[in-house]
């Protein structure tokens, strides 16, 4: 948490198919609680999380048990700490990188 800027945004853009967010989170105090949720969460589905190198960005690959892609986190970084985090769970902005899907990052009813 030490390495989010005080303003840092978080975008959660499921794009009407995946479990992402309504708006955005503002605040270091208000993301830093999103990430430790995303983070039980990812713990109670032993999730693997790999580090990646996204749009020329660093973030992280995000895969189930199974092996199946879950979402990318996607991180904007100035003066060493992370201004901007957009989490990308929409299946058909997902799908192009080879990766079966998870229904984790599905809405309940498209699953």
């Amino acid at each position: 948490m030490s390495l989010l800027a005080a303003d840092v945004v978080f975008y959660g853009d499921g794009g009407g198919k995946g479990q992402g967010l309504p708006r955005p989170v503002y605040g270091s105090d208000r993301v830093g609680r999103l990430l430790s949720a995303i983070d039980e969460r990812f713990d109670a589905v032993a999730a693997r999380i790999e580090l990646a190198s996204i749009n020329g960005e660093p973030g992280t690959v995000n895969f189930d048990a199974e092996g199946r892609l879950i979402n990318v986190f996607i991180f904007e970084i100035a003066d060493g700490l992370i201004q901007v985090i957009r989490s990308i769970i929409n299946p058909d902005k997902l799908s192009h990188l080879g990766h079966p899907l998870s229904d984790l990052g599905r809405k309940p009813e498209d699953r």
